[in-house]
């Protein structure tokens, strides 16, 4: 089975959270959506185990963001990429190990509410594999987070928001703290 689609996508995606039973591993670039973040707290709670892979920046981790220590209080395992010259760009997480959804969904309201969106919904047993050993590989490279609070305006790492258009973004939401960042 595969399938593509356009419009519904957080549904979808839910839909798969809340029948999965063992485990889901998930990589997306930004996670700031809360019924996202709750139906994977409710399936942290029925006792699925759940490892994530985010993004270590201000739109993950600042003060508006979602709490992931929640998320670490109910088990689940958390890592954050931080690296200068590549960026995690993901988006993607398998249920069960059978069931994979990719495409350019991010989990945030701007995909949901915004953006022009796709996702695939595949249950091809080698493309789930392949994306298990991607995910595998990428966590054995990071330092899984056993805390977590948010980040302060002063911790954001200006060299990887560089190579992203996330400094632009905080020039508008930030202009007289990032001049005394920048210096």
């Amino acid at each position: 089975m595969i399938q593509a689609y356009f419009n519904q996508i957080r549904k979808k995606i839910i839909e798969e959270i809340n029948n999965s039973n063992k485990d889901i591993i998930i990589a997306v670039a930004w996670f700031t959506q809360h019924d996202l973040f709750d139906a994977i707290i409710n399936a942290l709670e029925r006792g699925v185990n759940i490892s994530l892979i985010l993004i270590k920046d201000i739109i993950n981790c600042g003060d508006y963001g979602l709490d992931f220590s929640l998320y670490l209080q109910k088990g689940g395992k958390l890592c954050f990429v931080n690296k200068r010259n590549i960026l995690m760009h993901n988006k993607f997480c398998i249920f069960d190990g059978s069931i994979l959804i990719t495409g350019s969904y991010n989990w945030t309201y701007s995909a949901e509410s915004r953006n022009a969106e796709n996702i695939i919904i595949t249950d091809e047993e080698n493309v789930c594999e392949d994306y298990t050993k991607y995910f595998s590989d990428l966590w054995n490279q990071l330092t899984e987070v056993n805390e977590y609070s948010h980040m302060n305006i002063s911790e954001i790492d200006i060299s990887v928001c560089k190579s992203t258009m996330l400094l632009s973004l905080m020039l508008l939401i930030f202009p007289m703290n990032l001049e005394k960042i920048l210096a």
